[in-house]
């Protein structure tokens, strides 16, 4: 499971983490 590189992504793409967050939220 490469968590690092999901989390590299999400740091990189502030779009994936705002559509993570809201969902996260919802």
């Amino acid at each position: 499971m490469p968590l690092v590189l999901l989390a590299l992504l999400v740091v990189s793409s502030p779009r994936f983490h705002f559509f993570l967050s809201r969902l996260f939220f919802l």
